[in-house]
């Protein structure tokens, strides 16, 4: 159930515009905010995917050695920010990250990820894996206008 704040009848439509974005396996630019086990706040660009799961999920792959895989080992409550290309609405995407660790699931999740080649970090790595993969099961969305001081909250069952 939506939890309204200054809530328009259009914001749901939005919302599903937004969250639209993100197209099973291909990935967009968002916004991930995690927080280090000290409470230093992190927040980065990233490339990021709806899985092709039926499960209301989002995958990213990051160095193995970067601040994130640290923090969502720490502390795995997370947000992903999608904008509109004016930056007029937002769509704040809460959910519980981890850090995938089964080899069958890391083989399996990296044949969904597309747009793999962007990701510059994985030059520097001679041997070993030199990528993680984070998946984050998504709660909630928090639909946002700004400009307005609009704020309408969804179950993320409801924008699917």
């Amino acid at each position: 159930m939506a939890r309204e704040h200054h809530a328009k009848p259009e914001d749901r439509e939005a919302a599903h515009r937004l969250f639209a974005q993100m197209i099973p396996g291909k990935p967009v630019v968002a916004l991930f905010s995690t927080v280090s086990a000290e409470g230093r706040p992190h927040v980065t660009w990233m490339f990021v995917s709806r899985s092709r799961d039926s499960e209301p999920e989002v995958l990213t792959i990051t160095s193995p050695d970067s601040d994130k895989i640290g923090n969502v080992r720490a502390n795995p409550k997370v947000e992903w920010l999608l904008t509109s290309q004016d930056r007029m609405e937002n769509l704040y995407l809460e959910g519980e990250a981890e850090v995938v660790e089964d080899v069958a699931e890391i083989k399996r999740l990296w044949e969904m990820i597309e747009g793999k080649e962007r990701a510059f970090f994985m030059r520097y790595y001679a041997s070993g894996m030199g990528f993680a993969i984070i998946r984050t099961r998504l709660s909630h969305a928090v639909f946002s206008v700004p400009e307005e001081y609009r704020k309408v909250r969804y179950e993320i069952g409801e924008l699917l």
